[in-house]
């Protein structure tokens, strides 16, 4: 069998039982001359985008309120890594929603920072940021804040760290734009993120 044939058969494998299986359910493992790419692709079938999940976790505490019942506190994750993504998940999840969580984008933020930070010591800045110096000063926008705010400290913070800072810098910058201009937000809240 091709590799194509194999994709094609895992993935309509999936797209047969998909009602039948759950995490209350039985799944029917396929372990048998199966690999990562074949459970990759039968993930990816089973996957429901964080937006649909975000709707039926809606529908479902909608449901409970209207009961009178228990509404647990909830927050939303999967793929989310941007001031817009944060904004539109609490948005569409209002009033159910209280945090977002920012797993990947914050460890890929780490990662870059240090990637980043280990090519300064070497001397060796990729040319694409080195557009933009070589320097921790010159690539990363918050450093002049950093060192005002710990002074001779500064030196001890790593890279990655002030990539997780200059990350999350950006998040708040566009987070108050986006909330200042759907005017909805008290100005209370957008002060609070200011600071």
């Amino acid at each position: 069998m091709s590799q194509g044939e194999w994709e094609r058969l895992s993935r309509a494998y999936i797209q047969s039982i998909w009602h039948f299986i759950g995490p209350d359910k039985d799944v029917p493992a396929p372990d048998v001359y199966t690999n990562p790419q074949t459970m990759t692709w039968m993930m990816d079938e089973w996957g429901i985008p964080t937006v649909y999940l975000e709707c039926l976790l809606y529908q479902f505490l909608s449901r409970l309120k209207k009961k009178g019942a228990f509404i647990p506190t909830c927050a939303m994750a999967g793929g989310i890594s941007l001031e817009d993504h944060i904004f539109k998940a609490i948005a569409l999840g209002a009033p159910f929603i209280k945090a977002v969580c920012l797993g990947r984008a914050t460890m890929t933020a780490t990662m870059v920072g240090n990637t980043i930070g280990e090519s300064i010591k070497k001397g060796d800045v990729p040319q694409k940021i080195r557009k933009h110096g070589d320097s921790v000063d010159r690539i990363f926008i918050e450093t002049a804040q950093l060192r005002k705010k710990y002074g001779k400290d500064f030196e001890r913070i790593p890279a990655d760290a002030i990539g997780v800072y200059t990350y999350y810098d950006r998040l708040k910058a566009g987070l108050r734009q986006l909330m200042a201009g759907a005017g909805k937000f008290v100005r209370f809240w957008v002060c609070i993120i200011k600071n």
